[in-house]
Parts: structure tokens; C-alpha cells; sequence
């Protein structure tokens, strides 16, 4: 039977970082320290050495008990971001613990059940993108050449309704749509999910007609893209955030107001044209500098009580935007 792991190991086995083990070993509480076998002789001896059974007693202290912001928000059906903000404003009793090395949110499995109950409009979910049914929201159809889009598309569980506009305003369920002999002009295709920081944002006026050139323009960046690398919110406005992307094929000799119009509604980020087509850059630049341990931990613990992305919290306090 294995007696010692090393820092890999027990990192793996608790799923965190090898820098939150190093926190474990300066834990100001000796209970919860993590204890090399060799602090001194280290170096000499090719790494931290830790006995099975200190890693077991400590794991004990990690054991997640309670809901965390993330598993809240998966059954809520929102994000982490409003999950903050719920505990924010006092409508959540939480908890503060530790998990995996650092402080966390806990909250109550039964406090999210209530929440749930006494907000039934939280089961009820605008999908953008229904990939079981190859649907999503704007996504045309035609028939005998006339134009139709999909306006919306309800969520209820595993029961999903979509809705069609045609082009006289007549709106229909998808369902009936289609018996009518309406046909999808559009199928997207996966695409691999990209690895950059950010998003460039557009912020659409809401068109007045379903044959906007707005409406092909968020098609075309949902084919190029992919579903997966793209947030649309639709309100008075539509609100499109896109990843670091490049659109080939995309000219201004030939989609001169695709392209004027995609520049005309950014509000973050750059659209670059170059030879072979387009590229939508987030105009991020990443920056890498060292501080104090004490400084970094204050300001995580500030950043995961505003609920907002470090970004955000930099942004904030130096007053960009």
C-alpha cells in the first residue's frame, strides 16, 4: 500500500492547483495544514513528500458539503455572475468555507429548491441555440421564395417549442411551419470552442423587418464562428458578444455593407479587414507582473464578493469605461 504522494499527486487528488497545495502547507490553522514529511530536505529529496493518511485527514476538511455560486446557478438555470448577485442583495443565505484552498460561497441545497419554487420563470428558458433539434433564433427558412425566421425558441424541461415571423408578420409554431412546406435555409456546424480571452461586442438595433441585413449578419457570424463561441442577448437591443474569430472569404468588394455595418454597431473590440477576409479581435492586450501573497488573496476575496470577472474588477477601480 502506497505511504507518501508528492505535490502532484495530491493535487490531483484534490482536484486543485499545485499553488493551492502550497497554500495547505502555510495553513494558519495546524488542523488544516498540510505537513510535508521533508519541508527541510526538499530540494535534496526531488519534492515534497506527504503521508497518505495526513492527505486523508486533510481532505476531510475540503469535502464539499454544500452547493457552491456554480452548482447554484446550474439549477437555477442562470449564471454564477447572478448567483453573486442574489447573495449580494440578501435574497440567498450563504455561507462562507473553503474548497479547494480558497474561500467559497456555500449555500443551503434546500435554500435553492425554495428559490426555485417561489421563481417558476426561472424553469422557463429562451434558448438561442438548440443543437438536439438544429435549431437557433434568427435561423431562416424559406418557401416558394418567400423568408421567414425563427423569433424564438422556448426551453421547458426536455419539451422544446420554436416559433416562426414570417415576412407579413404572421407568427406560427414551428410545427405547423413546416407542414406548411417551410424549409431551413441554415444549418450550423460545430465548431471548436476558441481558447481567447474576451469577446468583441456589437450592440444591434432591433430590426423593424426579419429581411434586415442585421439578422443575415448575425447568421453569417453564428456559421462562421460557431454557436459555442458566441453570446447573443435579445432585448430593445441585441446584444452580440464574439470571440477572437476571423470571417475568410469576407471582402469589402463584396460585402461592403456587411462589413460597415458589423464596424458601424461595435462598442468593444475591432473588426480588421485583411486579404482573405475579416477579423473580429477583442482588442485585449494580456499583462503578466508579480505581487505580495497577502495583496493577491485580498484581492481575490474582494473580486469573488463583487461577483464579477477580474477584468471587471480592474476596470472598476481604475475607472475604464
Amino acid at each position: 500500500m502506497k505511504k507518501y504522494m508528492n505535490i502532484n499527486e495530491v493535487a490531483k487528488e484534490f482536484n486543485i492547483s499545485k499553488t493551492s497545495v502550497y497554500k495547505l502547507m502555510e495553513h494558519t490553522n495546524t488542523e488544516k495544514r498540510l505537513e510535508p514529511i521533508n519541508r527541510e530536505t526538499h530540494r535534496g529529496d526531488g519534492g515534497y513528500k506527504f503521508k497518505v493518511q495526513d492527505v486523508e485527514r486533510i481532505k476531510a476538511f475540503y469535502k464539499k458539503k454544500d452547493l457552491t455560486s456554480s452548482d447554484a446557478a446550474k439549477i437555477l438555470n442562470v449564471s454564477t455572475t447572478y448567483v453573486h448577485k442574489l447573495i449580494k442583495n440578501n435574497e440567498l443565505e450563504y455561507y462562507e468555507g473553503e474548497y479547494k484552498g480558497k474561500r467559497t460561497f456555500f449555500i443551503k441545497k434546500e435554500m435553492i429548491e425554495q428559490y426555485k419554487l417561489e421563481h417558476p420563470e426561472l424553469a422557463k428558458k429562451d434558448v438561442i441555440y438548440h443543437k438536439k433539434e438544429g435549431l437557433f433564433l434568427f435561423q431562416p427558412f424559406k418557401k416558394e421564395g418567400q423568408l421567414a425566421r425563427i423569433y424564438k425558441i422556448d426551453s421547458k424541461g426536455r419539451k422544446v417549442e420554436a416559433f416562426l415571423i414570417t415576412e407579413n408578420g404572421e407568427e406560427i409554431s414551428l410545427e405547423r411551419g413546416e407542414e406548411e412546406g417551410w424549409k431551413r435555409e441554415v444549418v450550423l456546424e460545430q465548431k471548436k470552442n476558441i481558447a481567447t480571452y474576451g469577446t468583441a461586442k456589437f450592440h444591434f438595433p432591433k430590426p423593424a423587418s426579419i429581411d434586415s441585413l442585421i439578422y443575415d449578419i448575425i447568421v453569417e457570424l453564428l456559421k462562421h464562428v460557431g454557436v459555442n463561441n458566441i453570446k447573443i442577448e435579445v432585448g430593445d437591443n441585441i446584444l452580440v458578444e464574439v470571440k477572437k474569430s476571423e470571417l475568410r472569404g469576407v471582402h469589402s468588394q463584396t460585402h461592403f455593407d456587411f462589413i460597415d455595418t458589423l464596424k458601424k454597431f461595435l462598442v468593444e473590440g475591432k473588426v480588421i479587414e485583411k486579404y482573405d477576409g475579416i477579423l473580429i479581435d477583442t482588442g485585449l492586450t494580456p499583462m503578466t507582473f508579480y505581487m505580495d501573497e497577502e495583496l493577491k488573496e485580498k484581492i481575490m476575496n474582494e473580486i469573488n464578493e463583487t461577483g464579477v470577472s477580474m477584468h471587471e474588477w480592474f476596470e472598476r477601480k481604475m475607472n475604464v469605461k
